[in-house]
This record gives structure tokens, C-alpha cells and sequence, in this order.
């Protein structure tokens, strides 16, 4: 058990680093300046754009801002919102108890629906009671979850008008 948990840790360091890796490039990838898309509207000079990208650390080279930004993510610093001009990581917690709630809730659900489904499927295997739980639960994981979402609101706020 210990060394089943020990390879699974060490698995996740090389997942880790590469999930950092494609990040950092997806984020390089995207079109356009960001020094130039945070001072939009104000009609920039080039001498403020290349302040401020000195100032964000893009004007040196890919590795250099990959180790920057590799460094501050292990000192625990995700960056700063300028849309909210708050720390990413006060984003973040200001939302979990959303997140908590909803998990919890959606874990109720899945509970309630998923064991009376299943001890049903269970007691009368090969029945129609059996298939159409069956069904039931392959819709359940094969619909992706935003549309179900749309879906049931659809449904319980507009037709049936209980929320």
C-alpha cells in the first residue's frame, strides 16, 4: 500500500511539470501582447509598453520567464487578477465555499440517484428495470455536464417553474 502511494506521488511530479510546460506555452501562444492588451484603450506608446512588459518579466527569454514563473509558483504565488486587482489565490478562496457547496451538493445527488439505481439493477438483473437503470446511468456520465446543467434548468426553472 505505502509503495503504491509512493509511485503515484512520484508519477504526479513529472505531470505536474508538464502540465506548468503546456500551460506556460499556451499562454505564449495566444496572439497579441499582453502589456498591449492591459493598456488598451489608452492609447500606448511603445516606451510604455516595453515598461510595463519589463515590469511583468516578458522581455526576457522563454526559458528565463518559464523559471520566473516556475519559481513562483512554488513559492505559492498564482499572479494577480488585474481585472479584480486581487491576488489570484484571494480569488480562489473567496470562491470555495461556492465550490464546496456545490460539490457536496452534486455528491447528494449523485448518491441519491446512483445507490437506488443500483441495488435495483442489482435485485432484478436483465429485467427492464435493470435496462432502463442502466440507461439512466450511461446518460448520466456520457452527457457532458454543462449541457445537463442547461438542461435541468431548462427544465425545473422554466417548465416547471419551481426555482
Amino acid at each position: 500500500m505505502i509503495s503504491f502511494i509512493v509511485r503515484r506521488l512520484l508519477v504526479t511530479v513529472p505531470v505536474l511539470f508538464g502540465i506548468t510546460v503546456l500551460v506556460f506555452l499556451i499562454l505564449h501562444v495566444i496572439p497579441g501582447n499582453p502589456a498591449q492588451i492591459l493598456l488598451f484603450g489608452s492609447s500606448p506608446t511603445p516606451g510604455q509598453i516595453n515598461a510595463l512588459d519589463k515590469q511583468l518579466g516578458l522581455n526576457g527569454s522563454l526559458l528565463d520567464q518559464y523559471w520566473r514563473y516556475l519559481v513562483q509558483l512554488l513559492h505559492g504565488n498564482l499572479g494577480y487578477s488585474y481585472s479584480s486587482q486581487q491576488t489570484v489565490a484571494s480569488e480562489i478562496a473567496s470562491q470555495l465555499p461556492y465550490t464546496i457547496n456545490l460539490t457536496i451538493a452534486a455528491l447528494v445527488v449523485a448518491i441519491g440517484v446512483g445507490v437506488p439505481l443500483g441495488i435495483v439493477a442489482g435485485v432484478r438483473p436483465g429485467g427492464v428495470i435493470d435496462k432502463v437503470a442502466t440507461g439512466i446511468s450511461v446518460l448520466g456520465v456520457a452527457i457532458p455536464y454543462f449541457w445537463l446543467a442547461i438542461l435541468l434548468i431548462l427544465l425545473f426553472a422554466v417548465k416547471l417553474r419551481l426555482l
